[in-house]
This record gives structure tokens, sequence and C-alpha cells, in this order.
């Protein structure tokens, strides 16, 4: 057998460099705050940085749960309270029952003062925004909820919906009760806060001529025909006697 010829110290120094610059050590470096709960680790190698994919993954799941979370938390607090009309607390009160609604309405009726308390009454339907002088057309009922509130809440209202007035505009945020136990079992919402939508306004009569002549004419047909069935009613009456 051929004996190996013994390296130089020149070669043995070639070979260990050749090493080096085929293997490149890693060194890891600390982690950056991102901000959030959670850190990225990761490392360089000689200057190259190089994040592992299980991390980036790991940050944008998390960071997806924290935003779901975020936006669930937010919807079921009370900031998104949700607005609602009178068929909905109708039609759906069983859902709505004990839970912080938004509510809003005009003015009608009475306000009837109970001691540090007050009952107002709000309706929002067609007319509630719009009467049929300024423009609103006849169609739908009218419809609404009553409100329990403090009195002093009730006592910035100047103008309650009737025939010479359009009322005063309200949100109320409360608790619905589909039977309220404090009052006898009906349906109100018990309002925590009362805001001012829309100042209510005195709501102008202006004469209509051409209704004021169908009704003028309609009234003189009626008039004629009755006289005219009176007439005819004692003739009857007076033959019937001979």
């Amino acid at each position: 057998m051929q004996k190996e010829k013994p390296m130089t110290n020149d070669e043995r120094r070639t070979t260990n460099e050749k090493g080096k610059s085929r293997h490149r050590t890693c060194k890891p470096q600390p982690t950056t705050k991102s901000g959030f709960a959670f850190d990225i680790p990761h490392s360089t190698c000689d200057g190259l940085f190089l994040a592992p994919r299980s991390s980036l993954l790991a940050q944008r799941l998390t960071l997806l749960a924290f935003s779901i979370l975020m936006v669930l938390v937010l919807c079921v607090s009370p900031a998104c309270a949700q607005t609602v009309t009178s068929t909905d607390l109708l039609e759906k009160n069983r859902f709505y029952d004990g839970t912080e609604i938004l509510f809003q309405g005009e003015v009608v009726g009475d306000v009837m003062i109970r001691g540090e308390n007050a009952w107002i009454h709000l309706n929002d339907d067609l007319y509630g925004s719009e009467n049929v002088e300024e423009g609103s057309k006849l169609e739908g009922y009218n419809s609404g909820h009553a409100v329990w509130c403090r009195a002093s809440d009730a006592g910035f209202i100047e103008n309650k919906g009737g025939y010479k007035n359009s009322g005063d505009v309200l949100l109320v945020r409360g608790i619905f009760n589909r039977a309220c136990a404090e009052h006898g079992g009906d349906m109100d919402i018990h309002a925590g806060r009362v805001e001012l939508v829309k100042r209510g306004h005195a709501v102008s009569h202006p004469f209509n001529l051409p209704r004021a002549a169908i009704a003028l004419i309609l009234g003189a047909a009626s008039l004629t025909l009755f006289l005219a069935n009176r007439a005819l009613a004692q003739k009857r009456l007076q033959e019937h006697s001979l």
C-alpha cells in the first residue's frame, strides 16, 4: 500500500479557509418589539435575515384571531346598540327582550310626569320625519312606542306632535322590555339616555281651494238628496192616510 503524503502547513491552511467559506455560522439575533403580545424570532447569517415560515404563519393567524375578537367585543358592547323600529320590536319582541336598543321617533301626545320619571310616546312612522303638509304621502299607519325616562330628560321637549305642530324628534338609548314587571306587564323602553335629533315646529295648513270646491259640491248634492227623500216620504205618508 502507498502511504499518504503528509500535508504541509500551507496545504492545511488552504483547506481550512475553503471549509469556512462553505459553512457560514448563523448567529442568533435578539427579537424586535412589534407592539403586539408576541415577538417574531429570527436570526441572521452573515448579515442575511432568515425568518422561519412557521413563525410568520403563526403571526398572521394570531393577528387575524385578535382582529376577529376585537370586532366581536365591539359589536356586543353598548356602543353598538342596534337601531330598531316599532315594527321590529313587535315582530321580534322575544329576541330584543332585555337588550339595549336605539329607538328614534317623534314626540306625540302628552308628556306624563310621574315624580322623578315621565312617560313619553315616540312615533317612528312615515309622518315622524315629514308630515303631509311638507310633502309626505298618505300611506301606512301611525306606529310608535312608549318610553319611560327621567323627568329631566323630558323637560327639554318643546313641541308635541299633533294637528298644529310637528313634534320634537328624539333618539333614545335604553332597555326594551317585552313585558315590563315594573309597569304591569306592558311593553316599553326604559331609557338610559335621551338625545334631541330635530326640533319640532308649527305646521301650517293652507287653504286648499280645489278640495273646498269638491266638498261644497258634495255637500250640496247630499243636502238635495236628503230634502228629496224627505219630501217623498211625506208624500207617501199622505197617500197612505187617504
